[in-house]
């Protein structure tokens, strides 16, 4: 397994086959299955949304329910997804491995394609390696480098609180 999370009543597991497994807890059977097409490299869960980070620097969008790709964004130009959070104002942040934050908004849409888009907002290049982790939290975005720093941001005004 490459990555796992969590989702409700569900396991969503990456393999080294390209592909999402999507498990029901309660007799361990598998629901849905994902093909991405390259490794996986993060995941991240919003209401029935899976957010999933490539290694090409890709991130496609899964509706659990409905098990369906709804989105695919290129978030970072062939640099490996590092990490992602999403927070409460339907903002999600990815990181890869060219050193840099950015915040994304999500947005339906009426395309016929995909239902989901992404469009950058916002986006932080202060880093000296790798961001390696990331939790948003109110008005916070907390990262932690592979520096061994953590930064703290105000996700409004993008000032560095710590």
């Amino acid at each position: 397994i490459a990555s796992s999370t969590y989702v409700h009543m569900y396991k969503c597991n990456a393999c080294h086959t390209y592909c999402i497994h999507v498990i029901f807890f309660q007799n361990r059977k598998m629901v849905a299955r994902f093909k991405c097409g390259t490794q996986v490299m993060y995941m991240c869960v919003n209401g029935s949304l899976l957010f999933v980070g490539l290694n090409i620097g890709v991130v496609i969008i899964m509706d659990l329910k409905n098990k369906l790709c709804v989105g695919k964004t290129t978030c970072h130009k062939k640099k490996a997804i590092s990490c992602m959070c999403v927070d409460g104002n339907q903002r999600l942040y990815t990181a890869a491995f060219d050193h840099r934050v950015t915040c994304w908004n999500i947005q339906e849409t009426s395309s016929e394609k995909y239902k989901i888009t992404l469009h950058p907002f916002h986006q932080l290049t202060d880093f000296n390696g790798v961001v390696l982790c990331m939790k948003a939290h109110q008005n916070h975005l907390f990262i932690g480098n592979g520096d061994k720093s953590l930064k703290v941001f105000d996700s409004n005004s993008w000032e560095v609180l710590h």
